[in-house]
């Protein structure tokens, strides 16, 4: 029997108005906003986990996820 794969594309949270695009954080809000996102991702089984080497979605992903979880930026 063939393995279904599952691909779960999210976007950065919420974030500051930094002019310098890869340097700009995520905001209070951005951290509720994901927040949401992992209530609505807690019982969904992650074997790999990619992510954007930007800070604000290392922000994102690291409120999604325990920091020992297999992650590729």
């Amino acid at each position: 029997m063939a393995m279904i794969r599952r691909f779960i594309f999210a976007r950065h949270a919420n974030t500051d108005k930094n002019p310098i695009d890869k340097e700009r954080k995520i905001t209070e809000t951005g951290r509720a906003q994901a927040a949401v996102l992992k209530k609505r991702i807690r019982k969904i089984y992650f074997d790999t986990i990619l992510c954007s080497s930007s800070n604000r979605a290392k922000e994102t992903i690291f409120c999604l996820f325990e920091k020992n979880k297999k992650l590729f930026f």
